[in-house]
């Protein structure tokens, strides 16, 4: 079968485009309700797939969402706004670097409370990181150091990989990577190499655990990343290909599974999950 790539790529630009909002931002259900969580996934797809727009509106409504005071309402807004204007190399209205402060703060205190941490610690953690990478923030070498040993704490010597769970997962160990790079971490992670080809699976290309035949696009996207992350090449990558369109809608957008709703977020990952299979060299 041939698979004809410029045309996957260009039903999914018409996807983000048409979900685009007179008054700026990006909204999967089509109304003008724009998200900063849909735009961040709208902006860095329509990156990866190197398409133009006129970005003026949605410039003037991210640079809106800011507080006077520098702040945001959470630190997941704040990353997905200020990571967007960062994709569009415009700056926020206002100095950020305060509010920003105040989450890290607040994470590492919840971190120090792993009792009480959600199974998304790993996600607002990467979050952050990335949002201080952005931002040219320094860590405070206390607030460094607990960072590292909460995420150390969470390592599974039975597999090599991370989790917040009884057992380590794809995605988590994909998030850890990212924030141990942020935090110039000297753990080395060719460690995870293992952990990697046992997550990897002949027909989905990869799964979330090791020993598991279960799959979600997240599980493939982790996957692809964290070969990227290790420089590794997966062993199956027609497989990682076949799993991925699957995922495409009649839309042009992709969804989480065959047969689901497509969504801004897995359409990114779908994308970036391509991406990373071309650089390869194996399709």
């Amino acid at each position: 079968m041939i698979i004809d790539l410029f045309r996957i790529k260009q039903d999914t630009s018409q996807y983000i485009l048409e979900r685009s909002c007179p008054r700026g931002g990006f909204c999967f259900y089509r109304l003008d309700e724009p998200s900063p969580q849909d735009t961040y996934f709208a902006l860095a797809t329509l990156d990866l797939l190197q398409v133009h727009y006129d970005i003026k509106p949605t410039i003037r409504y991210l640079q809106a969402i800011q507080q006077p005071d520098g702040g945001y309402v959470s630190l997941a807004q704040a990353f997905f706004v200020l990571s967007s204007l960062h994709l569009l190399e415009r700056q926020p209205l206002f100095d950020p670097a305060a509010g920003v402060d105040i989450f890290t703060i607040q994470l590492v205190d919840l971190a120090l409370r792993p009792a009480d941490a959600s199974p998304s610690l790993f996600h607002a953690i990467d979050q952050l990181a990335t949002l201080r990478a952005i931002l040219g923030l320094e860590w405070q070498y206390t607030q460094r150091t607990a960072i590292l040993q909460v995420i150390e704490s969470f390592h599974h010597q039975t597999n090599g990989g991370f989790g917040m769970e009884s057992s380590a997962t794809l995605p988590d160990t994909y998030r850890v990577t990212r924030i141990l790079k942020h935090l110039d971490s000297t753990v080395p992670l060719d460690t995870l190499v293992p952990f990697l080809r046992a997550c990897e699976h002949p027909v989905f290309g990869f799964t979330g655990k090791p020993g598991t035949a279960l799959f979600f696009l997240e599980y493939l996207h982790a996957g692809l990343a964290l070969c990227r992350e290790l420089a590794c090449i997966p062993t199956f990558p027609a497989a990682c290909l076949s799993a991925l369109l699957r995922c495409q809608t009649d839309t042009g957008g992709f969804a989480r599974a065959h047969l689901a709703i497509a969504s801004m977020d897995d359409t990114y990952r779908a994308i970036h999950g391509l991406t990373l299979l071309e650089q390869t060299g194996t399709l």
